[in-house]
């Protein structure tokens, strides 16, 4: 009797320890609940350098977390336009996306569209990181809109494109001698007329026509690829001023980011920090892949403007025309991008 009551005790213990396994995780449903999808609204179309990069980023983030963490991309604009998107990413309808930031929210995004941040990509390389200057100031902003900034993905270096030789082309406040076609900001505005570039804001729909039918002369805000896929047909000149570098960027819920495991949030960091990284080396050479297109397969010349002249520019609009974005940047901002560049 007593052998068998002790065998019926080591059954019911055997019993007791298994469900214990089981609900501590041992089983498929413990993990299904703790698994984190997470939609990736993204602007660019499949075959971009972009979605390549995301797709990237989705493997080794999927590896990582042996698949708690699954991350599904929606290119081309599937989940809206960018507006929209951020709007959603604030809400946390959307939980991550890859996208050029609307200035609606904060006017302090207009810092993206600030000239001459940097000159060069050496310069570009260090000024558009999450951990620089002007990257953790990027950062403060989103977090106030609940939004977590992780990085900034580069399309490239902007310069002047036009149909006829520049006058004065390396001394800043000189007439250049044409018309130029500037995006539709105040920024713009101020930034040609501190070069030396009479200017008109046309919409970017517009300016084939606009170059074609001598409306203006010329257009900043085009990079080479986008001047090759555009207007190579119209052009004849291409100048290296290095105005400004576009650049879209990586953001995420902030609750949503907050809530995962710590070395979770640690992987995303690094991983849109090493894709910022690449993105700028790839800008670079995206640029220099279609300078020569447009030289090479439409006679475009391409004119480099010495180091020193850039620098002439770069002190000219960081001493001027910075100052006249102090009510929408406030002057905090402004102190510290100077400080950032030397002033």
């Amino acid at each position: 009797m007593r052998k068998r009551s002790k065998l019926i005790s080591i059954f019911l213990i055997a019993i007791m320890s298994l469900t214990l396994i089981a609900g501590c995780g041992g089983g498929g449903g413990g993990e299904a609940e703790d698994k984190v999808t997470i939609r990736v609204a993204a602007q660019d179309p499949e075959g971009h350098p972009n979605i390549d990069a995301l797709n990237e980023i989705k493997a080794k983030v999927e590896e990582e977390t042996n698949g708690r963490i699954e991350m599904k991309i929606y290119p081309a604009n599937q989940l809206g336009d960018y507006s929209q998107v951020y709007e959603e990413v604030m809400k946390g309808s959307i939980e991550m996306a890859l996208i050029t930031i609307p200035t609606q929210y904060d006017a302090r995004f207009e810092m993206m569209a600030m000239p001459y941040l940097a000159t060069n990509y050496d310069q570009a390389k260090k000024t558009f990181l999450p951990d620089s200057v002007f990257g953790q100031e990027w950062g403060k902003f989103h977090e106030g809109l609940g939004v977590k900034f992780l990085g900034f993905s580069m399309t490239g270096g902007v310069g002047i494109t036009t149909t006829k030789p520049l006058k004065n082309v390396e001394e800043p406040l000189k007439d250049k001698g044409v018309m130029i076609r500037i995006p539709q900001m105040e920024i713009w505005k101020h930034t040609m007329a501190d070069m030396g570039f009479r200017n008109v804001g046309i919409p970017y729909a517009e300016l084939y026509t606009s170059l074609q039918t001598g409306i203006v002369d010329g257009s900043i805000g085009t990079s080479p690829l986008d001047t090759y896929s555009t207007v190579r047909d119209v052009v004849k000149y291409y100048y290296l001023y290095n105005v400004f570098y576009d650049n879209m960027s990586y953001i995420m819920n902030k609750d949503l980011f907050d809530s995962l495991k710590p070395e979770e949030q640690q992987l995303f960091v690094d991983l849109c920090r090493e894709y910022n990284i690449k993105s700028i080396e790839r800008a670079e050479a995206t640029d220099e892949e279609y300078l020569k297109k447009l030289h090479d397969e439409k006679g475009v010349e391409i004119v480099e403007i010495p180091q020193e002249a850039l620098d002439a520019f770069a002190k000219q609009i960081r001493e001027n025309t910075w100052n006249k974005m102090e009510e929408r940047l406030t002057s905090d901002l402004l102190n510290k991008l100077k400080a950032s560049v030397g002033l």
